[in-house]
C-alpha cells in the first residue's frame, strides 16, 4: 500500500529526472478544459514509474487526451530502449479522433468501443504485465464498482479516478466506500486536492 503522500514524495524526488522526461513533451501534451489537469497527468507518470508499469488502461478515453499524454511518457521514458509498454482505451463511444490521435504511436495502442465494466476486469486477469488503470468513465458509483472489480488482481498496481465526485456528507455510502477502497488499496482520486494544480 502507498499513501498519497509517498506518491508526492516521490514525485519531489523524481522532479528532475521528470523534468527530462516530460517538459520536453509540453509541446506535444494536449491539455483541454474538458480533459485531466497536467498535474494529474504527472501524477500518472509518477505512477506508472513508481510501479514500473508497463500497461496503462484507461476507461472513458472521450478524445484520448490523457492516453495520448501517457504514451508520449512512455516513448520518451523508454526511447533508446525496446519496450512493450502499452496503452489500452476504452469508451462506451468511442471517437474517431481518438483512434486517430493514438494511430502513430511508437508503442502498441489499442482502443475498443464498449462498457468498461464488462471489458476491463477480465482483461486485468490474464499475463503478468504490471498494470495502471485509470478511470475518466463511467462516473459516480459505477467507477467505484469497476475498482472493486479490478484491484483483486495481483498485476494492478495502481487506480487513478478522475471526476470521482465525493459527498460532503461523511455518512454517505459513496463517501464511505470510496474511502475504503483508497484505505486498503492503491486507489486514488488524481483530481483530490493533493494531486491537482490547475
Amino acid at each position: 500500500m502507498i499513501s498519497k503522500s509517498d506518491i508526492l514524495f516521490q514525485a519531489t524526488k523524481s522532479i528532475p529526472k521528470f523534468i527530462k522526461t516530460v517538459n520536453p513533451l509540453s509541446s506535444s501534451f494536449e491539455i483541454t478544459n474538458r480533459g485531466v489537469w497536467s498535474s494529474e497527468v504527472f501524477a500518472l507518470c509518477v505512477m506508472c514509474d513508481l510501479f514500473d508499469v508497463k500497461t496503462f488502461i484507461e476507461s472513458g478515453s472521450y478524445l484520448g487526451q490523457s492516453a495520448f499524454n501517457i504514451s508520449k511518457y512512455f516513448e520518451r521514458k523508454n526511447r533508446n530502449t525496446y519496450d512493450d509498454s502499452m496503452v489500452l482505451c476504452f469508451d462506451i463511444d468511442l471517437k474517431d479522433e481518438l483512434r486517430e490521435r493514438l494511430k502513430n504511436g511508437r508503442f502498441q495502442n489499442y482502443t475498443e468501443e464498449g462498457d468498461s465494466l464488462k471489458l476491463i476486469p477480465p482483461l486485468c486477469k490474464t499475463g503478468n504485465t504490471k498494470r495502471g488503470v485509470f478511470i475518466d468513465g463511467p462516473k459516480g458509483w459505477d467507477a467505484l464498482r469497476l475498482v472493486e472489480k479490478v484491484i483483486g488482481n495481483n498485476n494492478v498496481k495502481f487506480v487513478g479516478i478522475h471526476d470521482s465526485y465525493l459527498p460532503f456528507d461523511t455518512t454517505d455510502d459513496h463517501y464511505k466506500f470510496r474511502k475504503h477502497l483508497e484505505a486498503n488499496f492503491n486507489t486514488w482520486s488524481t483530481d483530490d486536492e493533493e494531486f491537482v494544480r490547475k
